[in-house]
C-alpha cells in the first residue's frame, strides 16, 4: 500500500505542458483579437468554419500501459501476471507486477457504422438477399467480424505501448491480434522485433511523438485552440459535439468522463459508440457520466438488458433521458442463422432508449402485440398488467377505510408507487411543456446572441438585452448590490450601468472625532455628484482614552493580553535601520579609527528597565505614537464646535439624508471581516478607540445620543425616516456573531432618564421627527439615577419626564417600525441560566412599570413591526396594547422577556383577535397550570397561517424553565406577584389606565 501511494505521489507531481524555450513571443508586437478579418464575419458563419476544420468522425477511447512517472495521471494502477521467462524445466515463469493505465485515444480510419448498420437491417428483413462477400468472414470462419476486429488498424498507435499482447505486422498481418494465452510473446518474436526496429527508425523510440509522427493519421490536431483566447470560447465544443466516442463499456465511459474530461467538456458530448450493453445498471452509469447525451450507438447487448431493472431506477432514467436517436446492430448478427423475432426486438430497444418517461415507454409496449409472448414476465415493470392489476384492488393486509376513502387510497397508491393513467397522462404532458419551454428560451437566447454579436462585429454600439430595461427595475437591481467592490465593477461596463449604479456607490457617510474621518466626510459633502445620493449617517460615539496616552504603561499592558494580533516589525525594523546604518558608517571610516567604533549593543542601550520580562516590542512605540496623535485631535474636535457646524454642513448638502444611527468603529466591518482584521484597517498596529458603555461600563453614551437627539431636533429638515442605536454585525443578534471576542458582544444604550431638560422645556420638542418610519432604542433602566428611587417616584418619572414618551408619541401616526430593547434583561438571561441564582427582583418590576407607563398608552396608527426584548409584562397588558394594532400589526418578535401569565392562552388569544403574517415568541414565563412550552405555539398565533419570521432555534431547557421556581422555590403565581410587586398597585403594572 505503502509503494502504490508513493506511485500515485508522483503521477500527481508529472510534469506539466510547458512552453518550449525557442518559442519568442513579443507581446508588444501582438494586436487585438477583434482587428483581424477572420471575427468580422458574423458568429454563425465561424462556427461553421470551425466545423470544416476539426472535422467528424469517430474516436476511438482505449486504456493502454504507462509508467507511474507519466505526466498524464493513471486512471488505474494494479497487480497483474508478466511473464518472467523460462525456468531450466522449460516452465513459464510468471511473476507479480505493477501495471499502471491510462486513457488514450486515435482517430478512427474504418468508418464502417453506416454499412455495418445497414447490413444488420437487411439481415433481418431477408437474410438470403446478402452475399458472402458483404459478411467479411474472419479467419476462423462462421460469424462477422466484431467491431475491434474492423478497426484493428485504427488501434495501432494505442497496441505499440502493450508489451506482450497484441503482434503488428508479423505473420498474421496487421487485421488479428494475439494474446499471451496464444504462448506469442512480442519480445520473443523475432518477426515482431524486426518490425519494431523499423517503426523505430522511422518515428523514433515508441513514446507518444513518435507515434504521433508514425500514425499521424490517427491524431486529432487541435492547434487551432492555441491561436488566441476567442477562438477557444467560441470554438472548445465543436469536437466534442461532431465526433463519435468509442468505448468499451460503460465503465470505461464513466472513467474517461469522470477522470479525463472537464464538466464543461462532458456537458459537449453528444454521440458515443458502445460495444457491449449488459444491462440496465450501463444505461443509468452511462446517464451519470454524460447527461446531455443525444446519439447511442451500441454493437452488441445481452437479449432484454432492462429485464433487471427496477422502478425506482427506471423513473428517473425516463424523466432525464436526452437520448434523440438510437441505434441498435441485431443481437444475433454474429451468427450464420437469424432468431425469430431478433429483429423486432432491436427494433423495440431503439425505440425504448428514445422515449422521455415511464409513460411512453409502457405506452409503446402497449401498442406492441403479443406482449406477454415476446418478453414473458421478466419486465412486468414494463408491460405494467400483472402490476396494475395487482394494485388496482385493496392488498389482504389493508383495511377496509383505505380502500374505501379517496384520501387514504390516494395516499396508499402514492406509498405503493403505483399511479393511475390520468396521472401518467398529466406527466406526459408537463414533461410536453417543459420541453417547448425550453425550445423557447433556447431560441430567445440564440436570437439575443446572434444580435449582440452581428453589433460587434459590426463596430456598431447597440443596446444589450440588460440595458433595455427600464430604468426603474435598473434602478432597483443595482440597489440590491451590498458591496462596494460590485458598484464599482458595475461602472465600468457601459455608460448606462455608470449613471444607473453611481448614486449607490456611496450610500452612507461616517461622523467621528477621528481626523481622517472628518476629512472623508467633508470630501463628500463637497462632491456635487455623490453628495446627492447619501442617506444615511453614522454616528460613531467610540473614543480616544486619555489614560492610555498619560500612562503608556497601561496601553503596553493592553496590548500584551489582548487577543488581537499586533504586529512587531516596528520595533525591529526601526533596530535593523539602526544597526544597518551605524555599519555603513563604520565601513567608510578610515582604517586607523574604525577599531574604536564597536557594533552597539541594543540590550546596553536601551538599559535593564526595558529588557527582561518588559520587552520593548510589548510597548509598540509607533503604535503609541500614532494614538497620541489621534488624541489630541479628538481634544481639539471636542473643545471647538466643529461638531455642530459639521452638522449643520450634513443636513444642508446631504437633501437625500433619511436615517441616522449611532454606533462604534465595529459597524464599519464589511462581510465576513473579523474584528482583528477590522481593526488593523482602521487604525493600523495601535489599538481602537474605546466604546463607551462596553468596554467601560461605568459610562453611557447618553452624551453622544442627545447630541445626535438636539440636532435632529434643531438642524434637520423634518425629513429623517429612522433613527436607531443598532447592533454591530458582531453583536449576539447577527450572522458573524461567532468571529468575535466576548467583550465586543453587545451594544451601547442609553439610560430611559437620560437628561432632556433642554429639549424638553419646548412645547413640541420632537416636531421635526414626526416623519420617523423607524425606531431602533435600547435602554438602560437599572443604570439610571432613578432607578434606585420607590416604585411610585419611578412611575411618576416614567409617566411625565422621561424623553422616551414624548418621543414615541410624536412619531406614533407613522411610525411603522419598532424595536424597543431592554438592555438590563441580559441580568435576567444570565440569572436564569447560572447556577447561582442572584436576581434582584427589582429589575423585574422596572421594566413592567416602564412598559405600563411609557408604551402601552402610545396609540400607534400605521405599527408593522414590534420588537420587545428583554422586558417583564404581564398578560392583561400585553393584550390591552396589541388589541389597538389589530388592523396594522403583521409581524411581531417578543424575545427573552419575562411574561407573567399563560403563553398559551395569550396565544390562543393573538390567534383569533390579531391578523398577524410573522412571529418569534421566545420568552421567560410563569406556567400557571404547569404545562410546558409548546413548540407549536407560534402556530397557535398565527391561527394556521405561514410564519414568515423563522423562529428562533433555542435548547429544551429555555422553552421548559419555571423562572418562578428557579428564581424564588415557589409555584403560586400570587406569591410570585406579591415578591416581585410588594405592596404596590397591580394596575400600574398591568393596564395601561392610570393608577
Amino acid at each position: 500500500m505503502a509503494s502504490y501511494l508513493d506511485d500515485r505521489l508522483r503521477c500527481l507531481k508529472g510534469t506539466p505542458a510547458m512552453r518550449p524555450e525557442e518559442a519568442n513571443v513579443n507581446s508588444e508586437d501582438a494586436n487585438p483579437q477583434l482587428s483581424a478579418l477572420f471575427f468580422r464575419l458574423p458568429l454563425a458563419i465561424r462556427i461553421k468554419i470551425y466545423g470544416y476544420v476539426f472535422g467528424s468522425g469517430n474516436i476511438h477511447i482505449v486504456s493502454r500501459e504507462c509508467t507511474s512517472a507519466d505526466s498524464w495521471m493513471p486512471c488505474y494502477s494494479g497487480l497483474t501476471d508478466r511473464h518472467a521467462g523460462v525456468d531450466d524445466r522449460g516452465r513459464t515463469i510468471i511473476k507479480k507486477a505493477r501495471e499502471y493505465r491510462k486513457s488514450s485515444y486515435s482517430i478512427c480510419i474504418n468508418n464502417d457504422w453506416e454499412r455495418v448498420y445497414g447490413l444488420s437491417k437487411r439481415y433481418g428483413l431477408s437474410p438470403q438477399e446478402i452475399d458472402d462477400d458483404s459478411m467479411h468472414y474472419s479467419w476462423l470462419g462462421g460469424y462477422w467480424e466484431d467491431h475491434e476486429e474492423r478497426h484493428v488498424r485504427c488501434l495501432r498507435p494505442l497496441h505499440d505501448f502493450q508489451p506482450g499482447e497484441f503482434v503488428l505486422l508479423c505473420e498474421y498481418g496487421e487485421y488479428l491480434r494475439t494474446r499471451p494465452l496464444n504462448e506469442h510473446i512480442r519480445e520473443e518474436c523475432d518477426k515482431c522485433q524486426e518490425v519494431l526496429a523499423r517503426h523505430q527508425e522511422h518515428a523514433g523510440p515508441t513514446k507518444p511523438d513518435g507515434a504521433a509522427k508514425l500514425h499521424h493519421e490517427t491524431s486529432l490536431h487541435l492547434q487551432l485552440f492555441q491561436v488566441c483566447r476567442k477562438i477557444y470560447v467560441e470554438a472548445f465544443k465543436i469536437p466534442y459535439e461532431q465526433y463519435i466516442f468509442d468505448f468499451t463499456s460503460c465503465y470505461a465511459a464513466k472513467q474517461f468522463a469522470g477522470r479525463v474530461l472537464t464538466q464543461r467538456q462532458v456537458e459537449s458530448v453528444h454521440s458515443i459508440h458502445l460495444h457491449h450493453l449488459d444491462g440496465f445498471d450501463d444505461l443509468l452509469m452511462l446517464q451519470n457520466s454524460f447527461p446531455l447525451l443525444k446519439r447511442l450507438r451500441v454493437s452488441s447487448h445481452r437479449s432484454l438488458f432492462f429485464a433487471d431493472a427496477k422502478t425506482p431506477d427506471v423513473v428517473p432514467f425516463f424523466d432525464n433521458n436526452a437520448l434523440e436517436e438510437a441505434e441498435v446492430l441485431r443481437n444475433d448478427i454474429y451468427h450464420s442463422a437469424p432468431q425469430h423475432g431478433s429483429q423486432e426486438q432491436s427494433d423495440f430497444v431503439e425505440q425504448l432508449l428514445i422515449c422521455k418517461s415511464i409513460s411512453a415507454a409502457r405506452a409503446l409496449v402497449k401498442n406492441r402485440r403479443n406482449t406477454s409472448k415476446e418478453f414473458g414476465s421478466r419486465i412486468r415493470w414494463l408491460t405494467g398488467t400483472p402490476v396494475i392489476e395487482q394494485n388496482r384492488g385493496p392488498r389482504p393486509s389493508e383495511s377496509v377505510v383505505t380502500s374505501k376513502v379517496p384520501v387514504l387510497r390516494h395516499a396508499r397508491n402514492i406509498v405503493n408507487g403505483f399511479r393511475s393513467e390520468h396521472e401518467i397522462e398529466i406527466e406526459r404532458l408537463k414533461a410536453e411543456l417543459a420541453d417547448a419551454r425550453h425550445e423557447i428560451s433556447e431560441l430567445k437566447g440564440a436570437n439575443e446572441r446572434r444580435t449582440l454579436e452581428v453589433m460587434v462585429d459590426a463596430g456598431t454600439p447597440g443596446p444589450s438585452p440588460v440595458s433595455a430595461l427600464p430604468a426603474e427595475l435598473l434602478t432597483r437591481i443595482f440597489s440590491f448590490l451590498s458591496t462596494r467592490a460590485d458598484i464599482a465593477s458595475y461602472r465600468l461596463v457601459c455608460r448606462g450601468f455608470r449613471e444607473h449604479s453611481s448614486p449607490f456607490l456611496i450610500t452612507e457617510v461616517v461622523y467621528a472625532a477621528r481626523v481622517e474621518t472628518i476629512a472623508r466626510l467633508f470630501d463628500i459633502m463637497e462632491h456635487p455628484y455623490f453628495s446627492k445620493h447619501v442617506t444615511s449617517l453614522l454616528y460613531d460615539a467610540s473614543f480616544y482614552d486619555e489614560e492610555k496616552v498619560q500612562n503608556p504603561a497601561v496601553y503596553a499592558e493592553l496590548v500584551r493580553n489582548s487577543e488581537e494580533t499586533f504586529s512587531d516589525d516596528d520595533i525591529s525594523s526601526m533596530e535593523d535601520a539602526y544597526i544597518d546604518l551605524w555599519c555603513r558608517m563604520k565601513e567608510n571610516m578610515p582604517a586607523r579609527i574604525r577599531h574604536m567604533m564597536p557594533t552597539p549593543d541594543i540590550e546596553v542601550i536601551l538599559g535593564d528597565a526595558f529588557m527582561g520580562d518588559r520587552d520593548p516590542q510589548a510597548f509598540y512605540y509607533q503604535g503609541l505614537y500614532q494614538y497620541s496623535l489621534a488624541w489630541e485631535a479628538q481634544c481639539y474636535i471636542h473643545e471647538s464646535n466643529l461638531a455642530k457646524f459639521l452638522f449643520e454642513l450634513i443636513f444642508c448638502k446631504l437633501p437625500k439624508l433619511r436615517h441616522v444611527r449611532m454606533g462604534d468603529w465595529r459597524n464599519l466591518a464589511r462581510a465576513d471581516e473579523t474584528v482583528d482584521s477590522l481593526r488593523f484597517r482602521l487604525f493600523g498596529n495601535m489599538l481602537a478607540p474605546t466604546v463607551r458603555g462596553i468596554e467601560t461600563e461605568w459610562e453611557t453614551p447618553w452624551s453622544d445620543f442627545v447630541f445626535i437627539l438636539e440636532m435632529c431636533c434643531c438642524r434637520s429638515r423634518g425629513e429623517l425616516q429612522s433613527i436607531s442605536i443598532g447592533g454591530h454585525p458582531y453583536c449576539s443578534y447577527s450572522e458573524m456573531h461567532s468571529n468575535f471576542d466576548g467583550i465586543f458582544g453587545y451594544r451601547p444604550a442609553v439610560a430611559f432618564d437620560t437628561n432632556f431638560e433642554l429639549l424638553l422645556s419646548d412645547d413640541d420638542p420632537f416636531e421635526k421627527l414626526a416623519s420617523l418610519k423607524s425606531l431602533q432604542l435600547p435602554l438602560h433602566i437599572m443604570q439610571g439615577r432613578i432607578a434606585g428611587e420607590s416604585p411610585t417616584e419611578f412611575t411618576k418619572y416614567c409617566r411625565h419626564d422621561t424623553f422616551v414618551g414624548p418621543l414615541l408619541r410624536a412619531c406614533s401616526n407613522r411610525l411603522t417600525c419598532l424595536e424597543l430593547t431592554c438592555e438590563d434583561g441580559g441580568l435576567l438571561a444570565s440569572a436564569l441560566n447560572s447556577e447561582i441564582m442572584d436576581l434582584d427582583p427589582i429589575a423585574i418590576q422596572r421594566g413592567a412599570a416602564f412598559l405600563a407607563n411609557v408604551l402601552f398608552p402610545v396609540r400607534f396608527t400605521a405599527l408593522k413591526h414590534l420588537e420587545l426584548r428583554g422586558w417583564s409584562f404581564t398578560q392583561h397588558g400585553i393584550k390591552t396594547f396589541l388589541i389597538t394594532m389589530r388592523g396594522t400589526l403583521r409581524k411581531l418578535l417578543l424575545l427573552d422577556n419575562l411574561f407573567l401569565g399563560n403563553s398559551q392562552r395569550l396565544a390562543e388569544w393573538a390567534g383569533e383577535n390579531l391578523l398577524l403574517d410573522g412571529v418569534q415568541i421566545v420568552n421567560y414565563e410563569h406556567h400557571r397550570d404547569g404545562r410546558p412550552y409548546a413548540r407549536d405555539l407560534e402556530d397557535t398565533w398565527l391561527a394556521g397561517r405561514p410564519n414568515l419570521l423563522t423562529p428562533r432555534q433555542l435548547g429544551e431547557d429555555r422553552r421548559n424553565f419555571m423562572v418562578e421556581s428557579a428564581v424564588f422555590g415557589k409555584a403560586s403565581r400570587d406569591d410570585w406577584e406579591a415578591d416581585i410587586f410588594g405592596s404596590n398597585h397591580p394596575a400600574t403594572f398591568d393596564s395601561i389606565e392610570p393608577v
